[in-house]
């Protein structure tokens, strides 16, 4: 008898998570997701007597598994459905399944499951190309919710409770948090987030009650942070998380924050050898099982040894930790810690796959790209992950216009205002790559065709240590020469040599040894500090002193 592959994706996570710069709400969706997939979903399918055997993968948003029939398949796909119509507003989610005639051991026709697997995954593509319908609520007579500012006001704290049982929320057979909800702290919640308007949609009502239950008490029997997410990581590990009240709680004196976003690298060649190697397609199923098992814990455990180790000094590990699993993090952290954590964080994750690749037998390494941005507190949050988004793809760009791919690189930017920018067009604009002020993306690992994250983050320390203490102004005052396009290279030359004789004789020895250019040679004068800008982007952000 045939059976039914079939495929769950999350699609639009970010957008659903970032859709307000409410941290209480950004918060509430990343763990009301992680809810959904890793506790609903798995409870939906022991409901449809889906074994275990048959399940190949549930996590980060995904789930594939076998069922025994269409009509078990049509259920179980409407059962989701109704499940994220109801406890994620707004969120979207694609679901496909496909014929197959594999038996557990073998396919009995001519389609193997591994093609089987990947015009599963191309019809979830063309399903994603499609997008989604939006639903146009601009009308005069429609109140929009001041937090989200999209949707439609379903909510008011005057009549909470009734609103609450109108949508369901509370009542009868309802989930036990949702029936202990304390309704006086809810209203008092939502009156806080809108400054007193009183008002909410469906959507961020749910992501605020899902972020009321991760402060609640850790041995409570339905409490969402003790199940899912990160969060569960760091509680196996015994590690206590301090939650800030707000963004500005994890800004800097200057109100500074970082946010990384991180994004393997290498899967898809990897996945794609594997199925070059001689296997049965049982092997293949349970390689498949295995490795997204090992990728989901490898991205957990990277990113907890990343924070134990660069906070090791800290009373408590603070950060938001929106997205990590399968192989993405997303994270809120400290300004003066994001770079180190991301860099640490990828340099755990390859070595570590390293070893699983190579016990494999395939050379494919699995890497990681990341993009950090640096912005000010007050910033939107969407904006910031969107910044974000692309230094990662500029990241990844780089690792694979090297095609060396063995390891991952990381690009960052320093936003100082709370507009919005566009990267790609500002660093265009002042062509800093022509002007030579600029290398990222940064290699994390040694490779010959890019410099080395760690050798900038030497440089700086060393520049700001206490035996060198380089004047800032100075680097300042290079960085503009060297941009200055009204000069000529021979005046440029002339006006370093102003620069340096103001100079005390320990800095210039110190160019000396950084430096292995004739920089007094106006040929040669750009290669002087050839990435001063992004010393200087990052300069504020990285600890002096000896390392």
């Amino acid at each position: 008898m045939n059976r039914f592959l079939m495929s769950v994706e999350t699609v639009k996570i970010k957008d659903f998570i970032f859709s307000t710069n409410k941290l209480k709400l950004i918060r509430g969706a990343s763990h009301l997701l992680d809810y959904l997939n890793q506790v609903e979903i798995p409870a939906i399918l022991e409901k449809y007597k889906i074994e275990s055997e048959d399940i190949i993968y549930i996590g980060a948003g995904n789930a594939k598994f076998f069922v025994d029939s269409k009509e078990k398949a049509d259920n179980i796909a409407s059962d989701i459905k109704k499940l994220y119509k109801e406890e994620a507003p707004n969120s979207k989610i694609l679901i496909a399944f496909k014929e197959v005639t594999f038996n557990g051991i073998e396919s009995t026709g001519d389609e193997k499951l591994w093609d089987s697997i990947d015009k599963l995954a191309d019809k979830i593509a063309i399903e994603k190309s499609k997008g989604f319908p939006i639903v146009n609520i601009d009308l005069p007579f429609v109140k929009k919710c001041p937090l989200c500012e999209k949707n439609p006001v379903l909510v008011s704290t005057k009549n909470l409770e009734e609103d609450l049982l109108k949508l369901n929320i509370i009542g009868d057979e309802k989930k036990d948090f949702y029936n202990n909800l304390d309704i006086d702290e809810l209203k008092n919640q939502i009156e806080i987030l809108t400054d007193r308007n009183g008002y909410i949609c469906e959507e961020c009502l749910k992501k605020l009650i899902y972020s009321m239950q991760i402060k609640a008490k850790k041995s409570g029997k339905d409490n969402i942070l003790s199940k899912v997410g990160f969060y569960k990581t760091l509680e196996e590990n015994k590690i206590d998380i301090e939650l800030k009240k707000s963004l500005d709680d994890y800004g800097d004196e200057n109100s500074f924050i970082g946010l990384m976003y991180s994004d393997g690298d290498g899967l898809g060649d990897f996945l794609k050898n594997i199925k070059n190697i001689e296997q049965t397609e049982k092997e293949y199923l349970e390689f498949l099982k295995e490795f997204s098992k090992k990728l989901d814990e490898t991205t957990k455990n990277s990113l907890l040894k990343a924070l134990i180790k660069i906070s090791k000094n800290s009373e408590k590990l603070t950060g938001e930790f929106l997205i990590v699993g399968g192989d993405d993090v997303c994270a809120v952290l400290n300004s003066k810690e994001v770079l180190k954590i991301s860099k640490e964080f990828q340099e755990i994750f390859e070595k570590e796959m390293e070893k699983y690749t190579t016990a494999k037998g395939i050379d494919n390494r699995i890497t990681s790209s990341c993009g950090v941005v640096i912005a000010k507190a007050k910033a939107p949050m969407y904006h910031l992950f969107d910044q974000a988004l692309a230094l990662q793809k500029n990241a990844k760009a780089k690792r694979y216009k090297n095609k060396i791919l063995k390891t991952g690189y990381i690009d960052f930017q320093v936003i100082n205002s709370e507009a919005c920018i566009d990267l790609k067009s500002f660093r265009k604009k002042i062509n800093l790559k022509e002007n030579l002020v600029m290398e990222r993306p940064y290699s994390i690992g040694k490779e010959n065709e890019a410099k080395e994250f760690q050798s900038l983050l030497d440089l700086i320390i060393k520049l700001k240590s206490r035996d060198i203490d380089f004047p800032k102004n100075k680097l300042r005052s290079i960085y503009e020469l060297k941009l200055d396009k009204t000069l000529e290279e021979f005046e440029k030359k002339d006006e370093l040599v102003n620069i340096l004789s103001k100079m005390e004789p320990r800095h210039i020895e110190f160019i000396d040894s950084i430096e292995n250019v004739d920089y007094l040679n106006e040929n040669e004068f750009n290669k002087l500090f050839s990435n001063i800008f992004d010393i200087l982007e990052i300069y504020d952000f990285v600890d002096g002193g000896e390392r």
